[in-house]
């Protein structure tokens, strides 16, 4: 994993968590559902940690409230803001 990757500030776009998830699936954007499964969630909070670099720790509650892949980029969005070290650190 390139280090530029890194050093940026994560940006977590749906188009990210659809290739993400046609890793595991193999399913295109056209072919999945916008529903996703506890299988999958796991597999886009470990995905993300491996690209950014950064841990992902969400909490029961936030776990609960991804539903889809819209819920997953808000919630593994803020999570990666809130994961990323602050400016100068």
């Amino acid at each position: 994993m390139s280090d530029d990757i890194r050093a940026e500030k994560p940006v977590l776009a749906r188009a990210d968590l659809i290739d993400m998830l046609a890793g595991l699936t193999g399913r295109d954007d056209e072919e999945r559902s916008e529903m996703v499964d506890s299988m999958e969630i796991a597999w886009l909070a470990h995905c993300v940690e491996q690209r950014y670099g950064l841990p992902v720790d969400l909490t029961v509650e936030q776990l609960a409230g991804i539903r889809t892949v819209a819920d997953a980029e808000d919630v593994l969005g803020k999570a990666l803001a809130a994961a990323r070290p602050a400016e100068g650190s």
